[in-house]
């Protein structure tokens, strides 16, 4: 009797007790995740720490949940360290596993996330790839604040890559949503990149102050010191780039280095200093600039900010050679090489030592484990073999399949393109005209009146072909101003005038694609003539009012106008 119930209770207890253990496991991962999160920006050695720790134990807890976040805020620790490819990596880690495949939001974030770290580490192709990925499950989900946030990160690194016209397609876009949901945030942050990316093109000035006022109207409505301070960092390197003022140029930046104070934004403090320790040292106050640096520098490794920290140094060094001081030149670039090892101090290693001897069991046991399944695997590996073969076929008949498919939608997409090539564009813009003038009444009569025009205007005059037309264009052109001018064509037709011009010009694109293609026209030529500037926002354009490419839809033209000749050919 007394061997039976050992034989009962001594496997009851080993369970509670693994299942009490699971418990403890997730628990202390559940409180080192709280601990991380409620200080995600700080980068010092003891949050990296206890990130290391939540990963651990949600680990060993075998609960997929907890190990998901786990390595998702691991990545965001190291992104407000700095190292922002052990982000990624981390990221990675957290987008393969079953609970951000099921949750759009958080593969939105991830995504969205580690585009910012490919921004910041000069690599934008990738960085634009995943943008456009976080992008695209944004939309898939509605989710209008994630698709202007998006935007809003597009058009700044298309300006980065000096790609003009689809920054300002994306800033606007970002811009038109939040202004419609009157979003002063954002609509300050989109203003501010507009700013940035008008003050590039260099080109007009005075656009670029509209919008560098609208953003400064906007973030100091709700306050917001980082952005304001930035705004006028940002004004200053505008007037150093084009060799302004160097006093006015001087007193930008001490401008923002003042409001960056009162506030606390310490990041953008160190950045404004370094700035000016820089105009210092090119005016020759060596004194002055080494002690702005040094501020920096102090600021900068007591706040944790890695990158300024880096920049500090960097011209510490040089200010030293100048200076001809070659033993703290050489202490300064002994620093800034050593930087990088900075945060993996004994209390970090103590972290890992803690669970060193757990972590070699747990490997030795898995590599046992490994050893059976690569057996069990060879015994199997000719069956799956056969199984990759007839897989392989099978794809290749729907492959094919696919394709005699999508070839069929698309010649039905083009018959379609072709029936409606035979509607102006405005009687497809009529009945929201008609529509907005009998719910409005006579209040808008005018209004309504000057949409009529522009109607007209655009049907006689074709003044959408010209690649540089805007707003103020059509107004002169009418003898009106320009805000009646978008008014009329917000209220009537349901658009913004980028979406509205866009359509006439695919419009004209698409006739001259069915008249004159097939006789030679080069797609680039079609651009040209239509309107369009940029092929990229060409074609972006062209497959979203017709479904196809402008290469699919001369591809058809051609091919119906070889069919006709053939049948006059036989007749």
């Amino acid at each position: 009797m007394k061997t039976i119930l050992c034989l009962f209770i001594l496997p009851t207890l080993t369970i509670s007790f693994a299942y009490t253990q699971s418990n403890t496991w997730e628990d202390s991962a559940a409180v080192y995740l709280t601990i991380v999160k409620e200080n995600l920006t700080v980068s010092d050695s003891l949050q990296l720490s206890n990130a290391d720790k939540a990963e651990q134990f949600a680990s060993r807890s075998n609960n997929d949940s907890l190990l998901t976040m786990a390595w998702y805020y691991k990545g965001i620790v190291y992104y407000y360290a700095g190292f922002h490819e052990v982000s990624n990596e981390y990221y990675f880690k957290a987008l393969q596993r079953p609970e951000a495949v099921v949750n759009p939001n958080m593969q939105y974030g991830i995504l969205n996330n580690i585009g910012i770290n490919y921004d910041l580490l000069g690599k934008p192709v990738l960085s634009l790839n995943f943008y456009h990925k976080a992008l695209k499950i944004a939309e898939a989900q509605s989710n209008y604040k994630g698709i202007g946030q998006v935007n809003i990160n597009l058009g700044r690194l298309y300006r980065v890559t000096k790609d003009y016209n689809k920054s300002e397609f994306y800033l606007r876009e970002a811009l038109t949503y939040f202004e419609s949901v009157k979003d002063t945030f954002y609509i300050g942050l989109a203003c501010q990149n507009m700013f940035s990316l008008l003050a590039e093109m260099g080109n007009n000035e005075s656009e670029m102050m509209k919008a560098f006022a609208r953003a400064m109207e906007n973030y100091q409505a709700i306050n917001y010191s980082y952005g304001i301070a930035e705004l006028y960092h940002n004004l200053a390197l505008y007037y150093e780039k084009n060799s302004g003022d160097q006093n006015q140029i001087r007193n930008y930046y001490q401008k923002a280095l003042k409001i960056s104070q009162e506030a606390g934004t310490h990041s953008n403090s160190a950045s404004v200093m370094l700035a000016l320790a820089r105009l210092a040292m090119e005016s020759g106050n060596y004194q002055q600039a080494e002690k702005l640096a040094r501020e920096s520098l102090h600021m900068s490794t007591k706040q944790h900010i890695p990158r300024e920290r880096n920049h500090a140094l960097k011209l510490l060094v040089k200010i030293y050679l100048a200076l001809n001081e070659k033993e703290k030149g050489t202490e300064a670039f002994q620093e800034q090489i050593a930087l990088s090892d900075s945060l993996f101090d004994s209390e970090k290693a103590k972290s890992f030592n803690e669970l060193s001897i757990l972590h070699d069991l747990k490997y030795k046991n898995q590599l046992i484990q490994n050893q059976q399944l690569e057996i069990d695997n060879n015994r199997l590996y000719s069956t799956w073999l056969k199984s990759l073969l007839a897989a392989a076929v099978l794809a290749i008949i729907l492959l094919l399949l696919f394709y005699r498919f999508r070839a069929k939608k698309l010649r039905q997409q083009y018959e379609l393109n072709l029936e409606l090539m035979n509607k102006d564009v405005y009687q497809s813009v009529m009945p929201a005209f008609e529509k907005s003038t009998e719910n409005q009444g006579e209040q808008n009569d005018h209004i309504g009146y000057i949409y009529q025009r522009i109607l007209d205007f655009f049907a006689t005059e074709k003044p959408y072909t010209d690649s540089g037309l805007s707003i103020n264009a059509i107004a002169e052109s009418l003898n009106t101003n320009q805000n009646y001018i978008s008014r009329a064509i917000n209220e009537h037709s349901g658009m913004n005038f980028y979406y509205f011009l866009n359509k006439y010009r695919i419009a004209e694109a698409r006739k001259l694609i069915e008249e004159n293609g097939a006789y030679g026209f080069s797609l680039e030529q079609i651009m040209l003539k239509s309107g369009f500037r940029s092929r990229s926002v060409f074609i972006e354009a062209f497959k979203k009012f017709t479904g196809m490419t402008p290469g699919q839809f001369l591809k058809f033209a051609r091919e119906s106008k070889t069919d006709f000749h053939r049948t006059i050919s036989k007749n």
